[in-house]
């Protein structure tokens, strides 16, 4: 059966709601999911997103997350919370060209959902600890269906891992940079 396949049979819920002011300065966003992640755990993330334009070319992000998951499951950790805050800076320097900024800050305090990918990969979690990175990035869009990133990325971390492994460099290293390129087109 399609709808059974996971072994999980709880309702889950995801919802939103999205306001405006008049004239469209500020706008405030709500999104929330709650449900069986695995046998007896339950998570519920929400995030709350509110974004203000201070004059034409200029707008302000301010980003928040939290979640939660009980009953085990992450980890072998009973009750696990995290959260964060992220706050972003837009420019428009151009109809189709801006210029941004990201400042992030996220926590996972018992290391439950921040982990290291795949096998063989020697920068295991868990990771209890927070999470920093600074962002400088442009957003360039030479057609209406296509967007290009390019960015230069700081990320460190703070905490201890049990396993003594680092978060990055293949375990090495508390921080990293980095420059990235996204290519996003929408068809």
């Amino acid at each position: 059966q399609f709808d059974d396949t996971d072994g999980l049979d709880q309702l889950g819920f995801l919802g939103g709601i999205d306001w405006t002011s008049p004239g469209g300065r500020l706008d405030v966003d709500f999104n929330i999911t709650s449900g069986e992640q695995g046998p007896g755990n339950n998570t519920v993330i929400y995030t709350l997103v509110g974004q203000i334009h201070l004059t034409r070319r200029l707008r302000w992000v301010l980003e928040n997350t939290y979640g939660q998951s009980a009953g085990g499951g992450f980890q072998d950790v009973r009750m696990a919370e995290w959260y964060g805050i992220s706050n972003y800076v837009l420019y428009e320097l151009r109809r189709n060209l801006s210029l941004g900024a990201r400042i992030e800050w996220f926590r996972d305090e018992q290391g439950a959902v921040v982990h290291g990918l795949g096998d063989g990969n020697l920068a295991t979690g868990p990771y209890p600890g927070s999470f920093q990175e600074i962002t400088l990035g442009l957003n360039w869009q030479p057609r209406r269906n296509m967007l290009l990133r390019p960015e230069v990325r700081w990320d460190w971390y703070d905490g201890d891992s049990p396993a003594g492994h680092k978060p990055f460099d293949g375990g090495q290293r508390n921080g990293q940079f980095l420059t990235a390129l996204d290519v996003i087109v929408q068809f």
